[in-house]
């Protein structure tokens, strides 16, 4: 019994020790991913045992990363396995290299396998290593004496905003390009552009001048583009675009490039119609014709029906709908609209008015930033234009016209416009001979042909006599109408004019009194002259 009971402790006891070889065996490896791409296709690497005894290691002569459709990078390995390393003990470097690569991976996605290194005979006491392999736009191997960074990114015009961009938003970008050798850099070339990573395409890419700088000089340039191709966006993502810029240029004789992207998070709308290269003629001529032309947009991701556009002016008569034909996700059509210029239109800066809505006749807004599909266009009209209202004068004269005596003139204004207008009055070449008492408006509002009398009251001078002019003068705006009035100025005997001139010699404020007295002593003393005569001829 005794020795039965000592065997089964001594098996525990193995068992234990064996478990406990097992459980202290621990392997790392740095560094942790491997990471290649295109122009880094090889890595070293190193094994650490952590455990508490010596180990051997396995590695997988290869591991191919797929991208799943039909491309492959197959990375392979110079060192299989590792004999007998210690406890605590990092290996020598293994070196891992791309042996083969498709060329038909997509820019700027990464792509994953994982590689195992496990411990020979004991699979379960292993390592899962991470190997990514990404595709770049760089041309060459960087030789880390050129760097690049991306800056600013800024939506000069459009909906977007930094880094969060629509379709068909204008767009700048600061490049930054640094020389931290010691060499000077020549023929430097920046590249840049945007890139779908989940379609494998570009939207678009373009390039700078090139350049040189000198060893520790840096230099930043900005960029200008627009995402004007709708029919390369993919809506049903909008998390897989890259702005990329890379360099390239001449170290000493050592072609060198390098790479920087930026991450863009592209924005699509569910409804959302716009106009894009809007143009209209920034001058016309009176009764001339101005075209109107857009792309009219769809920047959401669902079809649009019955939108329309709004043409809007109401000093040149336009209140113009614009019907829009069905319009599917990511599609445009064209605007093409003709109108005419009225030849009684002021000479004049008008803003025309282009507001697209939805069938709820709401005005397409964004959910980003709550701007409208909303735009204003200033128009210069300028020559061939009417110079005076069109409108009509006609005055009389509505009492007598004597030297210093109040008249009375009534003039009718007709609107001979085919809407309503408002016509401002004022008199001239009057006070020659007249001042003015009162005229009873100094505007009429008229509806298309209403007329509207206007009484004007002067005084005329009392050495006025014979035909006198004045002027009554309509004003539209800058145009004017003037209408001369003759007025005959009848001379005669006036009561007034005594009296006034007794005014003058008197010097006081009793000149009525005193042309009373002098008319009576004026008949008596015709009164005497009649009666002495009579008395002679007897």
């Amino acid at each position: 019994m005794k020795a039965k009971s000592l065997s089964l402790f001594v098996f525990a006891i193995f068992s234990f020790a064996i478990f406990a070889s097992f459980a202290s065996a621990a392997i790392t490896v740095n560094p942790n991913p491997l990471t290649f791409n295109d122009q880094y296709q090889s890595i070293s690497f190193t094994v650490t045992n952590t455990g508490a005894g010596a180990i051997d290691i396995t590695i997988p002569t290869s591991l191919t990363i797929s991208d799943g459709h039909g491309n492959n990078a197959v990375v392979s390995f110079n060192q299989t396995s590792i004999t007998g390393l210690g406890a605590n003990v990092t290996s020598g470097a293994i070196i891992a290299t791309i042996s083969s690569t498709d060329t038909n991976f997509a820019l700027g996605k990464s792509f994953s396998n994982s590689l195992i290194i496990s411990q020979t005979g004991t699979p379960t006491n292993n390592i899962t290593l991470p190997v990514n392999f990404q595709k770049i736009p760089s041309e060459y191997k960087s030789d880390n004496n050129l760097s690049v960074s991306i800056d600013d990114l800024n939506v000069e015009n459009g909906f977007g905003k930094n880094d969060q961009w629509f379709p068909l938003d204008e767009v700048s970008a600061r490049i930054g390009v640094d020389n931290v050798g010691s060499n000077r850099i020549k023929d430097i070339s920046v590249a840049y552009g945007l890139y779908d990573t989940d379609k494998g395409k570009w939207i678009f890419k373009d390039k700078a001048s090139s350049f040189s700088l000198n060893e520790g000089i840096d230099k930043s340039i900005t960029v200008n583009f627009k995402l004007e191709d709708l029919s390369k966006f993919n809506a049903d993502n909008t998390n897989h675009y890259l702005f990329y810029a890379w360099v390239k240029g001449d170290d000493d004789g050592v072609l060198t490039s390098v790479t920087r992207s930026e991450p863009i998070e592209m924005q699509f709308e569910n409804n959302f119609l716009t106009l894009d290269n809007l143009v209209v003629p920034t001058t016309a001529k009176c009764g001339e014709s101005v075209q109107i032309t857009a792309d009219i947009a769809n920047l959401g991701i669902d079809d649009q029906s019955d939108a329309y556009i709004k043409l809007t002016n109401t000093q040149l008569g336009l209140d113009k709908k614009i019907s829009i034909n069905d319009l599917n996700a990511l599609e445009t059509e064209s605007l093409d609209y003709t109108f005419t210029i009225p030849e009684t239109a002021e000479e004049g800066t008008y803003s025309i008015g282009l507001v697209v809505y939805n069938y709820r006749n709401n005005v397409y807004t964004t959910d980003f930033s709550s701007k409208e599909s909303r735009f204003i266009v200033p128009l210069q009209v300028s020559g061939g234009c009417t110079l005076v209202p069109l409108a009509s004068i006609s005055a009389k004269l509505d009492s007598e016209a004597k030297p210093g005596q109040e008249l009375t003139v009534k003039a009718t204004i007709t609107n001979a416009d085919s809407k309503m207008s408002t016509f401002n009055l004022d008199l001239s070449d009057y006070s020659q001979w007249a001042s003015l008492v009162s005229m009873d408006r100094n505007f009429v509002t008229l509806n298309a042909g209403e007329s509207q009398d206007v009484v004007i009251k002067l005084k005329a001078n009392s050495d006025s006599t014979g035909e006198n002019k004045f002027n009554i003068n309509l004003k539209q705006g800058s145009k004017t109408l003037s209408q001369p009035v003759l007025v005959a100025v009848k001379n005669g005997f006036s009561f007034s004019s005594i009296t006034g001139f007794f005014s003058k010699v008197s010097g006081g404020n009793n000149f009525y009194l005193w042309g009373i007295g002098a008319l009576n002593v004026i008949l008596v003393l015709i009164i005497i002259f009649v009666a002495a005569r009579v008395i002679r001829k007897k």
